[in-house]
C-alpha cells in the first residue's frame, strides 16, 4: 500500500460523523481548512445578553441590527483574555460590523487581545486604565475614529493595528500614557488620518521612527500631541485646505527627534511657542511655508527651538514672509526663535565656529549691518555683513551663497 494513501479513520466530534479511508493528502487539506472554520465565533443573543458559544465571554447591553452587532459591558471574560469578533455569527446571521454601546467601559475587564473585522469607532474611555490589554487589531475603523481617553494609561499595550482604511481622528488623550507601545509610528499611523488632538500620544516613550503627516487637516488643538515620544524624524507636508496652523508644545521633550521638515502652502500661522522645546537631539530643521502670514513672539520656553542644544542647521525657504500689513516677519523669526538656539553673538574671535547666516538672495543684504574691523578679521568667506537684531545685538555673519535656493540657512559651525 502506498504510504501516501494509507487507510485511517477520523471522527468529527462536533457532528459525530465518522470519515474513513482518508489519504494523507486529504488529511493535510482538512488540517489546513480546519483553522479557518474555527475562526467563526458563534454567539447567542438573548434579552440583551450576548454569550459566546462556550460561555467564556458574556456581555450585557447587546443588540443586533442586520449585520451590525452592538456590544455592551463585559461581565465574564475568558481566562486567556483573547476577545475575537472576526467572522462572528449570531443566531445564524453573519456579523460584519461591531459597535460598542455608548458609555461602555472595559477598563477593568481581563482583555489581553482584541480582534475585529470592522469597528465603527473606539468610544471614549473604552479601555482607559486597562492594564491587561496588550494587542488591539481591527481590519477597518469607521470614520468616527478614536474618541477621548480610549486607550489612556493602557500601560501593557504594545501593539495596535488600525487597518488600512481612512479613519476620522484621534481625540484628546487617545493613547496618552501608553508607555509600552513599542511601535514604529509609520505602522501605527499607516492609515489616512484626518486630525490629531491634544496629548493624543503624549508620554508614549517607546513610540519611534519617522512620523509623516501627508494630508492631515487638523493639528490646531494638538498641543503636546507627541510630547515625550521617541519619534526620530518628522515630516508634515499637508496641502489640505483646513491645515492652516497648529498649536504649541506639540513635540516638546522628544529627545530622539533629529530632523524636522514643515512644508505647506496652506499654512498661514505659526505659533512657535515651544513646539520643539527640549528636543535635545534635534540637529536640522527646514521651514518651507511660503504663505506664512503671522507668528507668535516668544522668549525662553516659548521659543520654537528652546533648549534644542544639538541644533546645527535651520533652513528657511520661500522668503520673505509678510504679515497682513505687508510687514516683514523674517526679523522676528530669526531674532526670537532661530538664532538664540544655534548661535552666540557674532562679534567675537570664535564667531565663525558658532553660527553663520547664509542669505540666499542678494536682497537679504538689507538684514546685514556693516562689520567692524574685528569682525572682518574673523568673518567667513563671501561675508558681506553681520546680522543684528532690532536691539542692535550682533547675532551672526551673513554670507552670499548662490549655490542654494531662495531662503536662509542658519548654520552653526
Amino acid at each position: 500500500m502506498d504510504k501516501g494513501e494509507s487507510k485511517l479513520s477520523w471522527i468529527n466530534d462536533n457532528e459525530m460523523v465518522r470519515v474513513s479511508g482518508f489519504g494523507s493528502r486529504v488529511m493535510a487539506l482538512v488540517a489546513m481548512l480546519a483553522p479557518c472554520a474555527l475562526l467563526a465565533g458563534n454567539w447567542t443573543l438573548s434579552s440583551g445578553t450576548l454569550t459566546s458559544e462556550n460561555g467564556e465571554w458574556v456581555f450585557t447591553g447587546a443588540s443586533r441590527s442586520g449585520a451590525i452587532l452592538t456590544v455592551g459591558a463585559c461581565t465574564t471574560a475568558a481566562s486567556d483574555g483573547i476577545l475575537d469578533f472576526r467572522n462572528t455569527v449570531v443566531g445564524g446571521n453573519a456579523i460584519t460590523t461591531i459597535t460598542i454601546a455608548k458609555s461602555t467601559t472595559w477598563g477593568s475587564a481581563n482583555i489581553k487581545e482584541f480582534y475585529c473585522d470592522t469597528l465603527t469607532k473606539v468610544i471614549s474611555s473604552l479601555f482607559s486604565g486597562n492594564t491587561t490589554l496588550e494587542k488591539f487589531c481591527v481590519s477597518g475603523l469607521g470614520n468616527n475614529g478614536i474618541e477621548s481617553s480610549a486607550f489612556k494609561s493602557c500601560t501593557s499595550l504594545r501593539e495596535v493595528n488600525l487597518g488600512s482604511s481612512k479613519i476620522g481622528g484621534l481625540a484628546i488623550d487617545a493613547f496618552n500614557g501608553c508607555s509600552n507601545l513599542d511601535m514604529d509610528i509609520a505602522d501605527l499611523l499607516s492609515v489616512n488620518i484626518s486630525g490629531l488632538a491634544t496629548r493624543a500620544f503624549q508620554n508614549c516613550s517607546k513610540l519611534h521612527g519617522k512620523l509623516v503627516l501627508h494630508n492631515i487637516n487638523s493639528f490646531s488643538s494638538a498641543g503636546s500631541c507627541f510630547s515625550n515620544t521617541g519619534i526620530e524624524d518628522l515630516l508634515i507636508d499637508s496641502e489640505n485646505a483646513s491645515f492652516t496652523s497648529f498649536s504649541t508644545a506639540g513635540f516638546t521633550g522628544c529627545k530622539s527627534l533629529t530632523n524636522v521638515v514643515l512644508k505647506s502652502t496652506k499654512f498661514v500661522s505659526l505659533p512657535l511657542q515651544g513646539v520643539f522645546s527640549g528636543c535635545t537631539a534635534l540637529k536640522t530643521a527646514r521651514l518651507e511655508l511660503p504663505n506664512l502670514r503671522s507668528c507668535t513672539a516668544g522668549n525662553g520656553a516659548n521659543r520654537l527651538f528652546n533648549n534644542c542644544s544639538s541644533l546645527s542647521e535651520v533652513t528657511i525657504a520661500s522668503l520673505p514672509w509678510k504679515d497682513a500689513s505687508d510687514n516683514d516677519l523674517t526679523d522676528t523669526i530669526l531674532t526670537t526663535h532661530v538664532l538664540p538656539a544655534v548661535s552666540a553673538v557674532a562679534g567675537t574671535t570664535d564667531a565663525p565656529k558658532k553660527c553663520t547666516i547664509y542669505a540666499l538672495r542678494s536682497e537679504f543684504k538689507r538684514f546685514a549691518s556693516e562689520m567692524t574691523a574685528k569682525e572682518k578679521n574673523h568673518a567667513p568667506r563671501k561675508c558681506y555683513g553681520v546680522y543684528a537684531d532690532t536691539s542692535g545685538n550682533r547675532k551672526a555673519y551673513m554670507v552670499q551663497d548662490p549655490d542654494y535656493k531662495s531662503g536662509f540657512i542658519i548654520s552653526a559651525k
